[in-house]
């Protein structure tokens, strides 16, 4: 099984703990005897916090015949990957949870979390049960999980009588160092 994880770069910790996860569950399905008497083995690759490595790691593992991957947590990363993994229909688990991965749905791509609508509607709910009514979001313009919340709690929040008081400084990258006061508005 090919496993593509952040285990360097600015995803590093997160993957670093995503991929000892993925070793317990190596180890303990090897443990009762493995997957029809077979071990689990393991074929790592670090995608560096970088899609264009996901690509790389992906076509690597591919071509050692692995019979599934377990995905980057890296929203960018698993989108970047996703097409390559169905168009091999080589199964791929992804960590991160970007709804381009399964919507529309796919023969070969999953996801292992909760899809960002779902957790879009709870967040939305949350505020409209503690009537807060006016709402400033900040996230990451370049990143595919943030950009599938934001999307979801546009159409979400006029439903629950949630306003978005949105501007042009509302957003980030990755890459940002300092942020500052990203949201400036006069709250009534």
């Amino acid at each position: 099984i090919g496993v593509i994880m952040p285990l360097t770069g600015p995803y590093g910790p997160l993957g670093n703990e995503s991929l000892a996860g993925v070793q317990t569950a190596a180890d303990i399905i090897n443990k009762a005897g493995g997957i029809n008497g077979r071990p689990v083995e393991l074929t790592v690759i670090d995608d560096k916090s970088a899609p264009d490595q996901s690509v790389i790691g992906f076509k690597s593992l591919a071509s050692k015949n692995v019979v599934g991957v377990i995905g980057s947590l890296f929203s960018n990363s698993a989108v970047a990957t996703f097409p390559l993994a169905e168009a091999a229909k080589v199964p791929y688990i992804g960590a991160a949870v970007a709804d381009e991965q399964i919507d529309p749905v796919k023969d070969y791509v999953f996801i292992a979390s909760i899809p960002m609508r779902p957790v879009s509607e709870a967040i939305l709910k949350y505020l409209a049960s503690e009537k807060l009514t006016k709402v400033a979001v900040v996230y990451d313009s370049k990143n595919a999980f943030s950009l599938s919340g934001w999307k979801h709690m546009q159409a979400l929040g006029p439903a629950l009588g949630i306003e978005f008081v949105v501007g042009n400084a509302d957003t980030f990258e990755f890459s940002d160092k300092v942020f500052g006061a990203l949201v400036q508005y006069p709250w009534p």
